[in-house]
């Protein structure tokens, strides 16, 4: 009766696939003409074996793919629903007086809660949503854009690279600078009075002090220097 080594001629194919290497080896005893089980059977098992390993490496190889494409479509959703809540904050930006009473408050740290853990590998994503307008305003959406640019800030060179045209798209729709009609301070009515009132006390002008140490004065405060 052959050794137990004997008995299983393919034990080490089985070790060497479990172990993934992928390498056979030529000392099962049934190969080579020892006793034990015969050999049409241990090489059945090797050409078992060398065809199955290919099926689970790929099997392997799928399930990582399909696990990766489900986080990136999780991401995608949550960047989706980040987006949702930054118009709600921009479109409150006008209430500055209840800036910390409003419902959603806009937050001016940056990543924003509800784009944390969202990757730079996203930055294509973010950047075709960055060109598109939401609230109707400009400068509104300069918000949104100001939270999401963060997540691009994140991305390999590579991505950035390829991304140059977006990049510059993004850059030619900035807005202009903010452009506010002036207002008075002051207004003289009527303007006659005004007029004279002025002109009386610009003749109060007067400098007192010694040099380089001299201060000047008008109106009612310069009566006691002149």
């Amino acid at each position: 009766m052959g050794s137990i080594r004997h008995a299983f001629p393919c034990d080490w194919a089985a070790g060497a696939l479990s172990r993934g290497t992928g390498r056979l080896g030529l000392n099962c005893p049934a190969l080579i003409g020892g006793r034990g089980v015969p050999a049409m059977f241990a090489a059945a098992a090797v050409l078992l074996g060398v065809s199955l390993w290919p099926g689970v490496a790929a099997a392997q190889s799928s399930s990582s793919s399909s696990e990766s494409g489900s986080t990136r479509q999780q991401q995608i959703n949550q960047l989706e629903s980040a987006i949702e809540r930054l118009v709600a904050e921009a479109n409150q930006l006008s209430k500055v007086k209840k800036l910390n009473q409003l419902k959603p408050k806009p937050t001016f740290d940056r990543p924003h809660p509800k784009l944390k853990g969202i990757g730079g590998d996203l930055a294509k994503v973010v950047l075709d949503r960055m060109a598109k307008e939401y609230t109707g305003n400009a400068y509104r959406d300069s918000y949104v854009r100001w939270h999401l640019v963060y997540i691009t800030k994140q991305a390999p060179e590579g991505v950035l690279r390829e991304s140059e045209q977006r990049i510059l798209n993004l850059i030619r729709a900035m807005p202009g600078p903010v452009r506010l009609e002036l207002k008075k301070e002051w207004e003289d009515r009527p303007p006659a009075i005004g007029e004279r009132y002025w002109d009386l006390w610009r003749k109060t002008r007067t400098t007192y002090g010694y040099p380089p140490f001299e201060r000047r004065a008008w109106g009612e405060a310069a009566l006691q220097h002149m």
